[in-house]
């Protein structure tokens, strides 16, 4: 298992292109996060209005923590949304919105927001996976797991509409004005973003000096 923890203004990044796309590795544990200072990718999403739009227009102002997980499908991403949805209060006192990405499709989603009630987070369906790929954090489950997967009713191409079978690394990344200014991904997917470190980080990334430019 690999942990991530970025913070700080280490490198300024452009936007990553379509034919600069990282590939997706094999492995969660081998694969490479952006790195904060970067810039959001401009790969689009979906929101749930239906309309397609670059990630680094969605979030090109304000303060956002995004939330990258698995799918709805997923028992250890609903309790994280949980945890950090009790956070909401303190985040905006201090200013800051929760969006969160995945490879579900829109109608995934909306299936998902149906079963488990809506709340004040901002999603955005990555189904093509584009975006998961630009930020570094793309990995394809490997076929035995997703026969096993397949037991519990979990079918991956339903859940995203394509073949391609990529999962990404359960992530947080902490965004300010469309800069990456702090990042959390961990391999293991058991493993999630507890609150305290999570407040630490906004207060980490409230407190550096870009922030008071």
């Amino acid at each position: 298992m690999r942990l991530f923890l970025l913070i700080g203004s280490l490198v300024l990044l452009s936007s990553l292109g379509a034919a600069e796309l990282p590939e997706a590795v094999a492995k969660a544990k081998d694969v490479r996060p952006v790195v904060a200072g970067s810039m959001l990718p401009g790969q689009s999403v979906v929101g749930m209005d239906g309309k397609s739009v670059p990630l680094n227009t969605a979030l090109a102002k304000g303060k956002h923590v995004l939330i990258v997980y698995r799918g709805g499908w997923c028992p250890y991403c609903t309790r994280h949304f949980a945890a950090i949805g009790q956070q909401a209060e303190f985040l905006s006192q201090h200013g800051w919105a929760i969006s969160s990405l995945s490879p579900d499709s829109p109608a995934s989603i909306q299936a998902m927001l149906k079963k488990h009630g809506k709340d004040d987070v901002q999603y955005f369906s990555d189904a093509d996976a584009d975006v998961i790929r630009a930020l570094g954090l793309a990995f394809v489950l490997d076929e035995k797991t997703r026969t096993i997967y397949k037991q519990y009713n979990i079918d991956l191409e339903q859940a995203s509409g394509f073949k391609h079978y990529i999962l990404p690394v359960p992530t947080v990344l902490l965004v300010v004005d469309g800069e990456i200014r702090a990042v959390h991904a961990d391999a293991d997917y058991k493993r999630r973003l507890q609150p305290e470190l999570l407040r630490a980080m906004v207060a980490a990334v409230d407190k550096s000096p870009a922030s008071k430019k």
